[in-house]
């Protein structure tokens, strides 16, 4: 990234975090699924910003690129995204109203970007494979959480990556160490990711996921020989005072008045 590059990031990256909370708290539920949405938020800027290839005249477009969050519940990162980006209006952000494209998790309407109906854990690496397939031409991003690693439709998924060899499909893991009820490592293990992935024959790349100095050199390390796989360290409920890296961020409230951690 250059300077403008960099500024740009950042600032998305602020906006996106305050986006959040304006809209966590004005949910009809008030308890929200916080923390996975906060952990991925300098992920997700990064996708749509320098990866994902995306304008509001691409609304009606099938073949465009694709976005998969198949950790939907941390959906308040992309609609915050959608917005801050004006790929979607202050008036299509209806959060968690019935019939609503934008609730608890995501339910599906490419005009508005939302490319796959996703919450069921597992599922959003298949969806993704499906795009990527089905256009070679097509760029498709999918975030996965930690403990969603336990799904073993993921790796079936991951074999399916390897084998047709997707370069054209990108994928993080969001390592923010928690899952629903407790820690990523203790419930599912503490597993030595790089070597797996290099094993099912990606080109892994490891990164903190929540500094943004990270990400500048991000896209030198992709190859287009094989399948790219970015395992980012991340802080559940990152930016938020009081509830980062806590399990209790994975769905509770916050005060309107919550001090947010922004990035220079």
């Amino acid at each position: 990234m250059n300077k403008n590059e960099q500024n740009k990031f950042s600032n998305l990256v602020n906006k996106i975090r305050q986006r959040i909370l304006s809209t966590g708290i004005s949910s009809q539920y008030k308890a929200v699924h916080y923390g996975g949405a906060l952990s991925m938020v300098e992920i997700i800027a990064f996708i749509y910003l320098f990866f994902l290839r995306l304008n509001i005249s691409d609304s009606k477009n099938e073949s465009r690129d694709r976005f998969v969050l198949s950790k939907g519940h941390a959906c308040l990162s992309q609609y915050s995204t959608l917005l801050e980006l004006n790929l979607i209006q202050e008036n299509d952000l209806e959060f968690e109203i019935n019939g609503s494209s934008f609730a608890g998790h995501p339910v599906i309407n490419r005009k508005k970007f939302i490319d796959f109906s996703t919450g069921s854990l597992g599922n959003g690496l298949a969806y993704a494979i499906g795009s990527a397939i089905s256009n070679p031409n097509r760029r498709v991003a999918c975030v996965i959480g930690d403990g969603e690693l336990a799904e073993g439709s993921v790796w079936e998924s991951l074999r399916i990556t390897s084998k047709f060899n997707l370069t054209n499909l990108l994928i993080f893991i969001d390592l923010n160490g928690f899952q629903q009820t407790g820690e990523t490592k203790e419930i599912n293990g503490d597993m030595d990711l790089n070597k797996i992935f290099e094993g099912y024959g990606f080109n892994t790349i490891q990164i903190d996921g929540n500094n943004l100095k990270s990400f500048h050199d991000l896209k030198s390390k992709f190859v287009d020989t094989k399948p790219n796989v970015v395992l980012a360290k991340t802080t559940k409920g990152f930016g938020f005072e009081g509830i980062e890296n806590t399990l209790d961020s994975h769905h509770t409230f916050v005060k309107p008045d919550t001090k947010i951690y922004f990035h220079d």
